[in-house]
């Protein structure tokens, strides 16, 4: 299996595909969590990114799972 890729301490933005991979879910949830303004995004001409420290902030507000298989 390949490494998952890490938050870059020297990168400011990631787009739509980068985040995807770091957080492990797909593009479309991506657009999904940016639409619905759970993920902010910055758009420069016609691309979006997001920034690190927003990506950052996104990952420590996710509920911590203690690994139980009803876990969702």
């Amino acid at each position: 299996p390949e490494p998952s890729p890490a938050l870059a301490p020297d990168r400011l933005t990631y787009r739509v595909e980068e985040a995807a991979k770091l957080l492990g879910v797909s593009k479309t949830k991506v657009w999904d969590l940016i639409g619905e303004g759970r993920l902010p995004a910055r758009k420069l001409d016609g691309v979006r990114l997001i920034r690190r420290v927003d990506l950052e902030a996104f990952i420590d507000a996710m509920p911590a799972s203690r690994g139980g298989p009803k876990d969702g």
